[in-house]
């Protein structure tokens, strides 16, 4: 009987765990969608705290700190994010922004090279058109010599 009422607490106790972490994560998205990605970035830090192994909270995070032009935070949490979750394209993606916006344009090639091998397209790229515009002669033809292996 102890038992049952002891698992009984611990399926409550992460029921009530489950339910705010929802509830904060659906906070930082509105906070995002707002634009107001400095209070969308303390509540995913909340949620890593709470759970360091969310890999979707840290990449949440590098985005903010992206929007938020902090960069090296941004190419620091990307990292994270794929150590604990390699195919998550969208953590490769925002460690190509970061690198290129801290100008390591030669270290952002992989990273994006692995974002699209992941899901499979150039077009679901984060980064929008006219960004990769500005920057595609500081890419250089590293980035398109990729880009065209992958495609053929």
């Amino acid at each position: 009987m102890k038992i049952m009422k002891l698992l009984l607490v611990l399926l409550l106790f992460a029921v009530a765990a489950f339910a705010q972490t929802t509830n904060l994560r659906n906070d930082a998205r509105n906070f995002t969608s707002e634009g107001k990605f400095n209070q969308a970035a303390e509540i995913y830090k909340k949620i890593i705290a709470a759970n360091p192994d969310d890999s979707v909270a840290l990449t949440s995070l590098a985005w903010c700190y992206l929007e938020l032009k902090r960069y090296q935070e941004a190419e620091d949490t990307a990292r994270k994010a794929i150590l604990l979750d390699p195919k998550e394209y969208i953590a490769h993606n925002n460690l190509g922004y970061a690198l290129i916006m801290l100008e390591h344009y030669e270290a952002a090639i992989d990273p994006l090279r692995t974002s699209i091998k992941i899901n499979g397209s150039y077009e679901k790229l984060i980064l929008s058109k006219d960004f990769l515009i500005y920057y595609w002669d500081r890419i250089g033809s590293h980035y398109r010599c990729c880009r065209l292996s992958i495609t053929a």
